[in-house]
């Protein structure tokens, strides 16, 4: 009998379910909220091609980056509406003026991440910007693959676990296929999310949440606000804007009780990637090396170039670029190297889901006194030196109790 992954090593990359010739998988939701592949064994031919595509089964070809750039795309609005300097973007419509296809992550109406591509430039504005949920990846690898098949150009983003899902499902490479894995913390329950929502419309006055932005730059990249908007119960528009260090769904996302079980164990947290490029934020007082003023603050991307595939697009984009030497780029990165923790109060936590309320839950564990002490520092405006100085060395201590946590 087949077995598959089961709830603390599955990724949900659902590689398995678009594989299965007899449609034998669904991808059904488990107590915490996320998706794991359950087959029907009554349909199952024993075929093994679920379990020859799983990514945490099998190995997965992995690269270090030849080239690290960092910058921003020459449009100001799309990096103003980017989660860092837009270099998502700037591929994506590469890939776009080119007749091609574009894969990536959407929150819906309902607000529900989904995977789904578009093919026009005008929808481009609905995969941009950060979404700190798991997304559903329902069929979107067959749908990339019938692309590739049919010669399109396709660009596909996701997490490191889903791009390593698609190229194991792919079983070859596609030179008209570009992967872009984002730097990941770990993905959040949807289920959690959910009740989050909900949780929100009851105390924060509101009828309907229409819109969540987890990385609002109106005041800074360095100190990104978490804007929500709704309608009211008398129909009145509601506006909330958080700092990140104050927002309840960022708290409870970086306390990592929430987190699926994979990522505790990711075999992807390292400088060896799985796609053509790597993009991620760049924070940090270095980026003052490079450029002058608040341009840092408008946001900054780092583009890590896996491949030789990747290098030789860098010249066609529309970026201000700078490129730096790859192990510098690596070492401003602490996700390369460090695994989501999992936290002693896990358990604890989702026993206490299933038997209180989502607002005793929500004063018992999402608060901000269990963030990191550098989240909380790097959220606070660092214009005098003395507050760069306690940053930097709240960064220096952050990293030595991580070091002694890995031993």
């Amino acid at each position: 009998m087949i077995q598959l992954c089961n709830n603390d090593t599955c990724t949900g990359c659902s590689a398995c379910y678009n594989k299965c010739p007899r449609h034998a998988i669904s991808m059904t939701e488990n107590t915490e909220g996320f998706l794991n592949p359950i087959i029907d064994y009554n349909l199952c031919i024993n075929c093994n091609l679920c379990t020859s595509v799983c990514p945490q089964l099998n190995s997965v070809n992995l690269s270090y980056p030849q080239k690290t750039f960092i910058g921003w795309i020459n449009d100001g609005n799309i990096r103003r509406d980017s989660a860092s300097g837009g270099a998502f973007s700037v591929l994506a419509l590469y890939v776009l003026r080119k007749g091609g296809i574009v894969f990536g992550a959407k929150m819906d109406d309902d607000l529900v991440v989904r995977h789904c591509f578009i093919d026009n430039e005008s929808y481009l504005y609905t995969l941009r910007d950060s979404k700190y949920v798991q997304s559903n990846m329902s069929d979107v690898l067959r749908t990339a693959k019938r692309f590739l098949e049919e010669g399109r150009e396709v660009l596909f983003t996701g997490t490191s676990c889903q791009i390593g899902g698609l190229v194991k499902y792919l079983g070859k490479d596609y030179d008209n296929l570009i992967t872009v894995d984002l730097l990941c913390h770990g993905v959040p329950s949807p289920k959690v999310f959910k009740d989050y929502i909900r949780w929100l419309e009851e105390y924060k006055g509101f009828s309907k949440i229409t819109r969540i932005k987890f990385r609002d730059k109106a005041i800074s990249n360095e100190s990104p606000n978490c804007l929500i908007e709704g309608m009211g119960h008398k129909g009145e528009k509601i506006t909330i804007i958080e700092s990140r260090i104050y927002n309840k769904w960022i708290q409870a996302f970086l306390g990592n009780n929430i987190i699926r079980p994979a990522c505790y164990n990711c075999k992807y947290v390292s400088p060896n990637r799985v796609s053509d490029y790597t993009i991620a934020d760049w924070f940090g007082w270095d980026s003052r090396k490079y450029w002058e003023g608040r341009e840092a603050q408008k946001g900054v991307s780092a583009i890590f170039c896996n491949t030789a595939k990747a290098c030789s697009i860098i010249p066609s984009l529309n970026m201000v670029l700078h490129e730096v030497r790859v192990e510098h780029g690596i070492k401003n990165k602490n996700e390369f190297f460090h695994k989501c923790l999992r936290p002693t109060s896990r358990e604890q936590f989702w026993t206490d889901y299933s038997s209180l309320s989502f607002n005793e839950v929500v004063v018992k564990y999402f608060q901000t006194s269990r963030l990191p002490l550098y989240i909380i520092y790097n959220s606070i405006h660092k214009h005098s030196i003395y507050t760069k100085l306690i940053v930097l060395f709240l960064r220096y201590l952050h990293k030595v109790k991580l070091k002694l946590k890995n031993r």
